[in-house]
């Protein structure tokens, strides 16, 4: 192979490169860094939170009634929980106006979060039927219209507004086909994410 030609004519150097001192450079951490860093072990990374732990059992005991139907369940992770309401108990078709009925069960789970500094996030979702309303031109708006009724009515029963986020996804995060009647209903929901104190909800989706 030719070398590789830099400047005049007569100057060249070969495409190899000189092998690499492989060395492992020793760094001398104080000791508070070195327990720092035992601290980071990643066996350590799938122990479920305590504190969410904790949540779970109060939020099971707030909404003891409506878990025993199919319209809202609850899933732990290990840094977060999820709290999943079909949309049907909150809002009637095509609008983000609550239902009466829905307050009280919003109002319980304000219970558990006001005080404290978990953040929560709430998700809107629906089906991929088009949407034929003047208010709402589209999914997009219908979604984040709801999960913002949500977040507004969790500021005003005392959860702190700035722990609060409101996150529309549209038909695009659909959690079954859309391929029938079913399907859609169960696509049509909120989601309610609260995190567990100190985790970044960046890291949730990762």
């Amino acid at each position: 192979m030719d070398p590789v030609q830099f400047g005049t004519a007569s100057t060249s150097f070969p495409i190899a490169p000189a092998p690499l001192n492989r060395t492992p450079i020793k760094l001398d951490l104080p000791e508070s860094m070195a327990q720092d860093a035992i601290k980071i072990d990643p066996s350590n990374k799938s122990k479920r939170s305590p504190e969410i732990e904790e949540l779970g059992q109060k939020i099971n005991n707030a909404l003891e009634e409506l878990l025993k139907t199919e319209l809202v369940s609850v899933r732990k992770s290990d840094n977060w929980l999820e709290i999943e309401i079909n949309s049907k108990v909150l809002f009637s078709s095509g609008s983000s106006n609550l239902s009466p009925s829905a307050r009280p069960m919003l109002r319980a789970l304000s219970n558990v979060l006001k005080g404290r500094k978990n953040k929560v996030h709430v998700e809107g979702f629906t089906d991929n039927l088009p949407i034929k309303s003047n208010i709402y031109p589209s999914n997009w708006e219908l979604s984040a219209a709801r999960s913002a009724t949500v977040v507004r009515l969790f500021a005003n029963y005392g959860i702190t507004p700035t722990n609060l986020a409101s996150i529309g996804f549209g038909e695009y995060q659909p959690k079954v086909a859309n391929d029938s009647p079913e399907g859609r209903a169960t696509n049509r929901r909120v989601v309610i994410v609260i995190i567990a104190t100190g985790f970044d909800p960046r890291l949730r989706n990762r």
